[in-house]
């Protein structure tokens, strides 16, 4: 079905002032994308007085028009481009038939890797809207970066082409690729370099602690080829999945962030080891803070979810500037097992663990070992744990 504000979001992106020799492309862009915008403005929610939202990927700052005029957002734009142009872009966009003048401010920041200049839950909503598949190596820690910045109970809108649409499975059949080429110009974010399955999508944003509300895929086309319709048609009613070229999603944050980093999204994750929160706890950021050594998270005889260990393992957490006490929840199901706990700054040097103490873990029951580690400061830590038997670890936190 049509969305309702299409014809709106047409007419009013086609107002916007452009150069005599762009206007015909412009129209081009606008009556291809114009179905997709509709779309993405159905799952925002109004604006209550003074809420801020931001637009991840902004430019070229359609959706920004759009969230002010129909949603009433102010709206916070960020941009990722390589090259040394500074920390923000700067553009003027003008509407002279409405008598309209956007001035538009783009934060430029990697949020792959970089902390954002906005603080613990700042804005009510994220748009995020044709990035996931631009990204080329941690799209966990741009979804942490979101969730970090969301008032809680704040709304995300994310959109992302599925890979497996109809289009592209046509493609295939036919000996064509679905890969895009490579890019010089414009640097390796600017290609697709990983386009998801609507499932795919959806585990990374339930991993990560989001609760999806709603989720769905389409064509966002007036007229499709019939012969598209119909392999639709038989492969949803086959294998009951989605197979529409745009996919949406518009979840909420509920509770605290899960740095999830599934094996079908992620090679070597040993590699992303960081330190990011003064704690680890199972389910929570073990994935992202504990490194080699340890196993798949698993649930032990009395049911808790905890990290299994036989040989020497790694672990990193951020400093608690004053508290020089660790406490490490652990278990074992046979023993006694006698575990030796080390530590350093992060990221460890070959050889530069110290401070060694020796634990006795005795079958049946959870333990809490207290160990003070070397080089108690402000730098993160980094810990080594050596045990004689199997041992499992639900969590490692700071005691005063």
């Amino acid at each position: 079905m049509k969305p309702p504000l299409l014809d709106a979001v047409r007419t009013y992106l086609l107002d916007v002032d452009r150069p005599e020799s762009e206007v015909a492309a412009y129209r081009t862009w606008v009556e291809g994308n114009a179905w997709r915008f509709a779309r993405t403005l159905e799952l925002v929610p109004d604006a209550r007085p003074g809420e801020r939202c931001l637009e991840a990927g902004a430019a070229p700052y359609t959706l920004t028009l759009l969230l002010r005029k129909f949603r009433g957002y102010e709206v916070v734009p960020v941009d990722f481009f390589a090259g040394p142009d500074g920390r923000e872009r700067r553009e003027t966009l003008v509407l002279s038939r409405r008598g309209e003048r956007h001035e538009v401010r783009s934060l430029l920041f990697d949020l792959e890797r970089e902390t954002l200049p906005l603080a613990d839950e700042s804005v009510q909503g994220v748009l995020f809207t044709e990035i996931l598949e631009h990204f080329t190596s941690d799209p966990t820690a741009a979804l942490g970066e979101v969730h970090r910045v969301l008032a809680p109970g704040g709304w995300l809108v994310l959109t992302t082409p599925n890979v497996a649409h109809v289009a592209n499975l046509l493609h295939l059949a036919h000996g064509r690729n679905v890969y895009r080429p490579y890019e010089l110009v414009f640097g390796p974010t600017w290609r697709h370099n990983r386009e998801y399955t609507f499932e795919e999508v959806a585990e990374l944003l339930r991993g990560c602690g989001f609760e999806i509300e709603r989720a769905y895929a389409e064509n966002p086309w007036e007229r499709i080829p019939r012969i598209h319709r119909l392999l639709e048609t038989i492969l949803r009613f086959a294998y009951r999945k989605q197979y529409g070229y745009q996919m949406y999603f518009r979840a909420r944050k509920v509770g605290e962030f899960r740095w999830y980093y599934p094996a079908w999204l992620y090679e070597h994750r040993d590699l992303y080891m960081a330190p990011k929160r003064p704690y680890i706890r199972v389910g929570i950021n073990d994935e992202v803070q504990l490194g080699p050594g340890w196993d798949e998270v698993a649930r032990t005889t009395q049911g808790r979810r905890a990290r299994h260990l036989e040989r020497p393992g790694l672990a990193c957490l951020l400093a608690r500037p004053g508290v020089t006490k660790l406490a490490l929840e652990l278990f074992a199901e046979e023993g006694p097992v006698v575990l030796e706990v080390a530590s350093t700054t992060f990221p460890p040097e070959k050889g530069s663990f110290e401070r060694r103490e020796r634990f006795r873990v005795d079958p049946g029951s959870w333990r809490t070992l207290l160990y003070e580690p070397a080089r108690a400061s402000e730098a993160p830590l980094a810990l080594e744990l050596r045990p004689s038997g199997p041992v499992h670890l639900a969590e490692i936190r700071w005691v005063d």
